[in-house]
Order: structure tokens, then sequence, then C-alpha cells
């Protein structure tokens, strides 16, 4: 992970300030000054929009009942509903879904996808009844953005993706030889679903060291877009037309981030966040600030 870095505005310590947020805060800064946007627009995309905090009651399988602590940040929505899952874990805090959502709004930017970060978690103290919280929100839907279900992000599709961009990265000539010049690794975004740790022995498999984290994890949420778009057409692709749509939007991210690289001399990680923030910047500049 890029070194935290501490980031001053001018306020206090707010509520989702915490290390990894930090994190996510610092990565940003860093590709602020290759991003060319107006200073009003990068004010606005430090902060998530809106942060919520619940309590969930579960019955247990035991009978007996508990309460957990529940979080959904959705750090943008200019460019449509907010995207993201749910985890479950001890380490969940208000601060991480912080981070994971401006992460997954980066992502659903570089690919041109309809969508805006956000992120859900229940704080699981005792590792209890994994499988009670998970009947309790898709029967309540309460840290759902809209009624859509959440699909999950499986390993075929990371090893999907990772086959597309190995082709893509193969025909611009990225080499374990040539890999310090763009300055490109795989970083861990979280801990439930496909992260760059899959990513990594996938790749390293297929003789390609290096691709950007944010494109990388990507294929995911672009499946999930194709879902809702064959959902709202009464449309029906089999698996053949997926995978070719999924190369298609993969590999026109890559090549933009690829180009970016070149012409500013910045790493391939850093090129997928510059060009995820000038597609959500764009989207601010025309719509304005406000929602």
């Amino acid at each position: 992970m890029t070194e935290v870095q501490e980031v001053s505005h001018g306020h206090g310590q707010l509520e989702w300030e915490t290390p990894l947020y930090q994190t996510a805060l610092a990565q940003y800064e860093q590709a602020l000054p290759y991003a060319d946007v107006e200073d009003f627009i990068a004010e606005r995309l430090r902060h998530p929009e809106r942060s919520l905090v619940v309590s969930v009651p579960v019955k247990l399988d035991s009978g007996r009942w508990s309460v957990f602590p529940a979080y959904r940040v959705q750090h943008s929505t200019v460019l449509g509903p907010t995207k993201g899952g749910i985890r479950y874990d001890t380490e969940v805090s208000l601060g991480e879904c912080a981070a994971l959502a401006m992460w997954m709004t980066w992502k659903c930017a570089l690919l041109r996808l309809p969508y805006g970060g956000a992120k859900g978690g229940v704080h699981d103290e005792r590792g209890l009844d994994v499988g009670a919280l998970h009947a309790y929100v898709e029967e309540h839907g309460s840290l759902e953005d809209y009624t859509e279900a959440e699909r999950v992000t499986n390993e075929e599709l990371l090893e999907l993706s990772c086959d597309i961009l190995v082709l893509a990265a193969r025909e611009d000539q990225i080499t374990v030889e040539n890999a310090p010049r763009v300055h490109a690794k795989l970083v861990v975004e979280g801990a439930n679903g496909p992260t760059s740790v899959g990513a990594d022995a996938i790749l390293a498999e297929r003789g390609i060291p290096v691709l950007p984290d944010v494109l990388t994890n990507a294929g995911g949420v672009t499946v999930s877009y194709f879902e809702w778009v064959q959902d709202l057409g009464r449309l029906f692709w089999d698996r053949l037309e997926i995978r070719s749509k999924l190369a298609a939007q993969l590999g026109d991210a890559f090549e933009r981030v690829w180009h970016l690289s070149e012409e500013r001399n910045i790493s391939l990680r850093s090129a997928a966040l510059v060009a995820g923030i000038r597609e959500v910047a764009g989207a601010l500049r025309f719509r304005g600030i406000y929602p």
C-alpha cells in the first residue's frame, strides 16, 4: 500500500478518518497533481457524501439475540447509484467502509460504469453466526442502496479479468524486464472477495507480474453492471457474449491507463487512479457540486 500521509484540510478529526481511510486519501492526494481538476472538485471528493451507522438485531441459531453495529458509506453518487458489497468482520469500522467506498468510486469511474462507490459492513465482534447476519440483510435490505440484490464477485471473474488484462499487457509489451519502468504492482484492497493476492498468483502463472489493482479487480462490478442492463432490457446474454463485452470494457480501460502512464510518466497504478478521478470530476463539473 502507498505510505500513509497526514492530510489536513482545516477541520478537526472526522468520524471516518481512520488509518485505512488516510491511506485511501493519501493515494488520492498523490494522484491529484496529474488529474487537472479544480480545487472545489478536489475538495468535494476528499469526503464521502453520506455515512450511516445502524444497529442490527439478529436472532442467532441458539435462540439468543445479539445486536451488531453496522455501517454504510456512499462516497459519490454523481455517476449513478452507488455500488459496493457488505463485509462482516471484527475489523469493520466506519473508516474502513469510507476507504473502500472511495476506492470503489475510482474503480467504477475507470470502467465508465454508471455507478458511484459505496461500501457496507457489519462489525461482528465475536465471529458469531455470519449466516444469520446475511439472512437478516437479505430479508430486510437494511444496508442496500436499492432493491437490486448484490452480486457476489467470484474467483472465476477475477481469473477472467486477469486473462484479459494479460493479453492487453502483452500487446503493450509489459514484461518482467520493463516492470521497474512502469512502477506498477498489486495491492490488497480488502479481506473478502477477490483481491490482488489472488490476482498476483494468477498473473505470475501467466508471466505478467504487474497490473494496476483498481483495474485488475474491476471484473466483478463490470459483470454486475451487465446483469443490471440485462434485467432492465429483458436481455439474455450467453457466457461468450459476456466475456466479449467484459474484454472490450477492460481493454478500453487498460488502453487509457497505459497511455496516461506514458504521457505523464507515472506508474500504471497511479494512472488508473488519475483516470478514475478525471471521470468523476468531469461529471461533477457538468452536473454541479450539489446533489
